[in-house]
């Protein structure tokens, strides 16, 4: 709702859609089969707004679980020949892997992708520690290379610092993003503790290898025993 204000002050000829995927539990958000409940919801009303406005750009604004509902919406989509006049894709505080693979949204739509990234957020240390098929791409970024239509951004702060200091954030480095060739340059505030800060990333990753693995464990044991 801040970005939608701060949009009809300094940007004309934008229509702007908000989507809400309601209350998602903790227990929820541990079952997979229960997400893609989110996902197929949330492809419909972007199927259904890529056919209302075929010659319009989309820009998807999103955040933690939002990032993940968002990219696998877009992936499916597209899977099934579906045509997304995909402008920007910006995500931040994602709780996506940090080896997720953009190549089929990249390579079957011309749209930028930038990431916005928390250095001190420790929710996604626990997305990765923990919650199956997620990760902390939030707080790390995504593997590969930055280039003219893929960027990650390091920016101090936690796991909603980008809606906090009264959109002042969104002003400094999301507003510019409506010009029509913004430059992506590469924002890199990691402080000197990145060697703590690798450290305990380290950890928590090598822990989250084996998340998978545990809960399947868990489960077939409970149901033989």
């Amino acid at each position: 709702q801040n970005l939608k204000s701060l949009l009809e002050s300094n940007v004309s000829n934008i229509q702007f859609e908000t989507y809400k995927y309601g209350i998602f539990s903790v227990i929820s958000f541990f079952i997979p089969f229960l997400r893609l409940r989110v996902i197929h919801k949330f492809s419909k009303s972007l199927k259904k707004l890529c056919n209302q406005y075929p010659d319009k750009k989309i820009q998807i604004y999103c955040h933690s679980f939002g990032t993940y509902i968002a990219v696998k919406a877009i992936e499916s989509l597209l899977k099934k020949g579906k045509k997304i006049n995909l402008d920007k894709l910006i995500l931040s505080g994602s709780v996506l892997r940090s080896s997720h693979d953009f190549s089929a949204i990249l390579d079957r739509t011309d749209t930028k992708i930038i990431n916005d990234c928390g250095t001190v957020d420790t929710i996604l240390l626990i997305s990765e520690a923990v919650v199956p098929n997620t990760g902390m791409a939030g707080r790390v970024g995504f593997y590969g290379l930055n280039n003219k239509r893929f960027v990650n951004r390091y920016f101090v702060g936690g796991h909603s610092h980008y809606f906090h200091t009264k959109g002042t954030f969104m002003e400094k480095y999301w507003l510019p993003l409506f010009a029509s060739e913004p430059q992506l340059n590469i924002i890199d505030e990691r402080s000197d503790n990145w060697i703590r800060n690798n450290v305990v990333e380290y950890l928590i990753s090598t822990v989250g290898k084996f998340k998978e693995a545990f809960y399947i464990g868990a489960a077939y044991y409970l149901l033989i025993y």
